[in-house]
């Protein structure tokens, strides 16, 4: 019976290596159906500044479309409160709490470069913020058919929600694969702490975000409100 590990051959989808595949949309394509192209691209070039550089650029984008379409309907204020509170959200989250994950990996024995590391949490990224970018249609349709506050609220946190767990899932495949396919259970309560504490930050910038920006103006608001 043929098995294929983690670090094995490529699924069905393409084989081609991301330092030949330039275009936003083999980056994106590579994400959704063949993430271990992009895992593997990681793996072999630590240093690759540009593959980072571009996933954060394309999810800063998707995030922002994503903030602005919450505020259609409501106001011009709120649609520019969610085009730059969204991305902003997003990025001071990593910054507060990247420096700690890779801290932390390390001490335990990672064998991941800081760029590696970085790499892994935008591929995670990049993989909510896609799926948030699909929900842009469908949040369109709520904005004008709905108007309870609280189950749009609901639903704008299912969102949320659902694009926090496909990128959860798409960080701890990348942890493992960068890992060599294993990770063990101190590694794992790692990740999970740190998970948790990003969640908590995430919430704390949005509120820092909401006195600075006119933010808890904005219809996710609610979402972040203790």
């Amino acid at each position: 019976m043929n098995t294929t590990s983690v670090n094995g051959a490529l699924p069905a989808g393409g084989t081609g290596d991301l330092a030949e595949e330039r275009g936003t949309i083999a980056l994106l394509d590579a994400t959704l159906r063949r993430r271990d192209t992009v895992f593997r691209q990681i793996e072999q070039h630590p240093e690759d500044v540009g593959l980072v550089a571009r996933m954060a650029a394309v999810s800063a984008l998707f995030v922002a479309l994503f903030g602005a379409s919450l505020g259609v309907g409501k106001s011009l204020g709120a649609v520019g409160a969610g085009a730059v509170g969204m991305p902003l959200l997003l990025a001071g989250a990593i910054l507060v709490t990247f420096p700690l994950l890779y801290v932390f990996l390390v001490y335990y024995g990672s064998r991941m470069h800081f760029t590696q590391a970085l790499g892994v949490v935008l591929v995670s990224i990049l993989s909510g913020s896609i799926i948030m970018a699909g929900f842009v249609p469908v949040v369109l349709v709520f904005n004008a058919a709905l108007s309870n506050k609280a189950l749009i609220t609901f639903l704008y946190l299912l969102i949320l929600g659902n694009a926090g767990f496909h990128g959860l899932m798409a960080f701890f495949k990348g942890v493992m694969f960068l890992e060599g396919g294993k990770l063990s259970n101190l590694r794992f309560m790692i990740l999970m702490a740190w998970s948790s504490i990003y969640f908590v930050v995430f919430i704390c910038i949005a509120q820092l975000l909401g006195r600075s920006l006119g933010f808890l103006e904005h219809p996710l608001a609610n979402v972040f409100r203790f």
